[in-house]
This record gives structure tokens, C-alpha cells and sequence, in this order.
């Protein structure tokens, strides 16, 4: 009897012993200093530089995230009782396409808009909200020729304003850092203390020093192949200097 336990005890240590010796291990991987696992290489874990050149990739990294741009919304325009008879028939297919085009209608803010220029082609309401529409579709080079028209017609410094804080929004989709801070610039230079304009002149400085403080570093314009137009070049159109 006694025997038979000693076998069965034997027996049991062995299927124990079996059962850890195939169980998978567990441990824990080695984390980076964002607090995500390394990459394992063949020649081991990739090391990452913590020192002041990554944290200035991270900073710069962040300052380039912008919110989405709506445009201005400032509720129904009011024509001025002296404008004429072409200009109030004008602000009121601009009221009529901008509804549409916060609405998210875009094609009938697109006939509202036309229709708007057609009847006033010096009317900068239509051609700020004619551009908003172009932006929100992707269609940056039209955007900002429709911009400049804007610009030179708006009397109102605000609406100049808001005129090149939505192109500096443009250039920095467009990639270029310069011309959007160019754009921020000019925006602040008509309205100073303009939030939107300060925010992405801090988000376009920040990609800038990025780009000349860490030449050749990963997500910079010589790794990605990146061109940084020339200080004063735009790509969508020629300043008038206005």
C-alpha cells in the first residue's frame, strides 16, 4: 500500500513539474520614456534619445496640432442703409448661401455665393464665405485667390483680419510655415490680440524652430523629403501689398 502512494506521488510531481516547464513565461516589456513599449531589434532593444533634442521634437510635435477651423459665423449680415440696391441684394444671397453653408449644404451655398458675385462683384462677404466653402471642400488654391479678393474689398479691419487668419490656415495645411506666419502676422497687425491668430502663429513658430533646430531628425523636412518655401513665397497667390 504504501508503495502504490509513493507512485502516486511521484507520478503527480512529474505532471506539476511537466505543467511549469511548458507554461509561458511573462515579462514585462521595457518602456520608453512616452511610456510605450521599445521596439525589439535583432541587435536588441532600439534606444531613444531622452536628451533635450527629444523633448524639443516633442514640443514641436504638439504645437502643430490645430482645431478645426469653422470660419466666422457672425450670425445675419445688416447692409448699411446707404449701400446700394446691387450691394443689399447681394448680402442677402450671401445670408442665404451662408446659412446653407453652416448647414453643411454645400451645393446651394455654392449657387447662393455665385449668385451673390454675379450681382456685386466687389462684395468681400461673398468672397470670404465663397472661400470658407472652398476650404471645407479641400480646394485650397481657389480659396485663397477668392481671399485676396476679400481682403482688398473689406473696409472693416476685423473682417481684413479674419480674412488672412483663415489663409494662414491655408498655408499651414498647405505646409508652409512661412506663409502662414506671414498670413498670422498681418491678421494680428489689423486686430491685435486676435486668439486664432496668436494660437497658429505660436503653432507655425513652433514647426519652424523645429525644422532648424533638428535638421535630419525623424518627421523633419530632410527625413521627410518636406520643402520649406522661402521666406515671403505662397503657393496660392501673389500679395498685392494691400
Amino acid at each position: 500500500m504504501e508503495s502504490k502512494l509513493k507512485i502516486i506521488a511521484i507520478s503527480f510531481l512529474g505532471i506539476v513539474t511537466i505543467g511549469c516547464a511548458t507554461s509561458p513565461s511573462t515579462t514585462r516589456p521595457t518602456l520608453g520614456p512616452d511610456g510605450l513599449p521599445l521596439e525589439e531589434t535583432t541587435e536588441g532593444t532600439t534606444v531613444i534619445d531622452t536628451g533635450p533634442k527629444y523633448v524639443i521634437a516633442q514640443e514641436a510635435q504638439a504645437a502643430t496640432e490645430a482645431p478645426a477651423y469653422m470660419g466666422v459665423d457672425g450670425g445675419t449680415l445688416s447692409p448699411e442703409e446707404s449701400a446700394t440696391a446691387k450691394r443689399k441684394a447681394s448680402v442677402t444671397l450671401v445670408n442665404k448661401g451662408k446659412k446653407a453653408l453652416f448647414n453643411n449644404q454645400y451645393a446651394i451655398a455654392n449657387k447662393e455665393r455665385q449668385s451673390a458675385l454675379s450681382i456685386d462683384s466687389q462684395n468681400p462677404h461673398a468672397y470670404y464665405y465663397l472661400a470658407l466653402l472652398e476650404y471645407r471642400q479641400g480646394q485650397y488654391q481657389q480659396a485663397l485667390g477668392h481671399l485676396q479678393n476679400a481682403k482688398v474689398h473689406f473696409a472693416d479691419p476685423k473682417w481684413k483680419a479674419e480674412s488672412h487668419v483663415m489663409a494662414g490656415r491655408i498655408e499651414e495645411d498647405l505646409r508652409d510655415w512661412h506663409g502662414a506666419a506671414n498670413e498670422y502676422g498681418k491678421a494680428l497687425n489689423y486686430t491685435p490680440g486676435l486668439v486664432p491668430a496668436e494660437e497658429g502663429l505660436g503653432r507655425v513658430q513652433g514647426r519652424i524652430t523645429s525644422f532648424e533646430t533638428l535638421p535630419g531628425e525623424p518627421g523633419s523636412e530632410i527625413e521627410s523629403g518636406e520643402r520649406m518655401p522661402a521666406t515671403g513665397e505662397q503657393p496660392g497667390y501673389q500679395d498685392s501689398g494691400e
